[in-house]
């Protein structure tokens, strides 16, 4: 999606794409977008306010709709653009949105449970995150090694042998 946000402003700002791909942030509230585009940088060359830029270009923007985008509204200085949800959920499942591969190695501590407790509910919430983002770097062409390491032998333990050695004194 950014990768299209980003041809788009390209093409209507004539800015190059790497530079429309360095500008484009994401907004630090969910209400403001999902992409911006910061029009500072354009008003010395087009000689207008920021501001100004930006509500001609999210007209421009509104007129033509990028697939996959919900909205485009200005914000201050800012292009502020939506994605649409469904769009976005579809092209991931389908493995449209997946980036280049990479090539590495990845190790993941999934849970360190505590051999001398019951295993909880904790445990099984790190034992599911780790798996699944071991399967989200496998699926990006990442090696990943899973461990979970069974020596947590906890304080207790350590306090018992520390009573031994000083004659049952804690």
């Amino acid at each position: 999606m950014k990768d299209e946000v980003v041809r788009c402003v390209a093409g209507v700002s004539g800015l190059s794409i790497e530079d429309v791909d360095n500008l484009i942030e994401v907004p630090p509230k969910e209400e403001m977008g999902d992409f911006a585009f910061p029009c500072f940088g354009l008003a010395k060359s087009m000689k207008k306010n920021p501001i100004v830029i930006a509500k001609d270009l999210s007209k421009k923007f509104g007129k033509k709709l990028l697939k996959g985008v919900s909205g485009v509204d200005s914000s201050g200085a800012y292009v502020n653009f939506f994605v649409d949800k469904k769009v976005l959920a579809d092209r991931v499942l389908s493995g449209k949105e997946r980036k280049v591969k990479r090539k590495g190695k990845v190790v993941i501590d999934m849970s360190s449970p505590n051999i001398a407790k019951p295993f909880g509910i904790g445990h099984l919430r790190s034992t599911i995150i780790g798996n699944s983002v071991g399967k989200i770097c496998e699926a990006n062409g990442l090696e990943v090694v899973k461990i979970n390491y069974l020596g947590d032998w906890g304080t207790q333990f350590g306090k018992v042998i520390f009573g031994f050695k000083n004659g049952g004194v804690m």
